[in-house]
């Protein structure tokens, strides 16, 4: 039984063909390769090179031109420059015109007298109701008798309940001291007080001067000046005779009568019948007519003419 096993084994080896000598058929996988080993060991895995990466492969000039080709950001539209030579909203400014008003314009022919134990006056004053101070200034004529001189006494100024300051008296050694102030605009309003006061320390308040020989005169030169600016009132016969004439000054008017190249005979007397109107409301201050021909008045002035009259300037 042994026998026939082993021979039955040796049949079946001889009759199949070897292995080595087969071919692959068409339809067989591809051969494999594989690295021989001492290639493997001669080389080791740190000596081969990394393979580069796309980005890192780039070349600087490369680099350039993507950056140069790249779309720019889109910026916001700027608006359009402002040209110097554009036309711009000039506002008028209302013209500036100067003023004098004294002691004697204001009542006080004499000035301001302090004597006899009275060491305290004033006067009262008023200034146009359309106009606004933008600079003033006060000039004093102090008169201070010799007594007073030789006294430690100052004079008090105040406008308007405000003070405007202290006067030495007689500190000069003159018989007529001049000063002159500064004054606040906002302190010259329509309707103003002025005030003087002697402050003497070395006189009892209630002595009197029975001879008069302690006397301080504040002359009737002396006086204001100012610069204003005139408000632009509306053109509204409601308001005459302002702003030609305005019945709070204490100055003279001034006002200004223009009439064509060749004026009429009823053009003369409009003139005349207006200007005796406003020399009744100018009463004790006065007034004064500049007739201008051909020509308008810088001013506020009176025009008169007839329809379709015509003037040079």
């Amino acid at each position: 039984m042994k026998r026939l096993t082993t021979l039955a084994l040796l049949a079946g080896m001889l009759s199949a063909p070897a292995l080595h000598s087969e071919e692959p058929g068409s339809g067989s996988a591809a051969p494999l390769s594989f690295p021989q080993l001492n290639d493997a060991a001669d080389s080791e895995p740190g000596d081969e090179p990394p393979a580069a990466s796309p980005e890192e492969g780039a070349s600087p000039a490369a680099a350039g031109d993507a950056a140069a080709t790249a779309p720019a950001p889109v910026m916001p539209d700027l608006p359009p420059p402002v040209s110097g030579t554009a036309a711009t909203e000039v506002i008028p400014v209302a013209p500036v015109w100067g003023g004098d008003l004294n002691l004697a314009q204001m009542g006080m022919p004499d000035g301001i007298i302090l004597s006899g134990g009275q060491r305290q006056g004033g006067v009262s004053f008023t200034l146009p109701a359309d106009q606004v101070v933008i600079h003033s200034q006060l000039s004093l004529a102090v008169r201070v008798s010799p007594e007073m001189a030789s006294r430690n006494a100052t004079l008090q100024l105040m406008l308007n309940g405000q003070p405007l300051g202290t006067l030495p008296l007689g500190a000069d050694g003159e018989d007529v001291s001049h000063y002159q102030l500064d004054i606040p605009p906002a302190l010259m309003v329509s309707s103003n007080n002025l005030s003087v006061k002697i402050n003497d320390g070395d006189t009892l308040q209630c002595q009197r001067d029975i001879h008069d020989t302690s006397r301080v005169t504040v002359l009737p030169t002396s006086h204001f000046s100012w610069e204003s600016q005139q408000l632009n009132i509306s053109d509204d016969l409601s308001h005459f005779p302002r702003p030609f004439f305005d019945s709070m000054q204490m100055t003279p008017a001034d006002i200004a009568v223009a009439y064509g190249a060749k004026p009429s005979a009823d053009v003369f007397s409009a003139a005349a019948l207006i200007s005796s109107w406003l020399g009744i409301q100018a009463d004790y201050r006065g007034i004064a007519f500049s007739a201008l021909r051909d020509r308008l008045p810088e001013r506020h002035g009176i025009v008169i003419g007839h329809p379709g009259s015509r003037w040079a300037a």
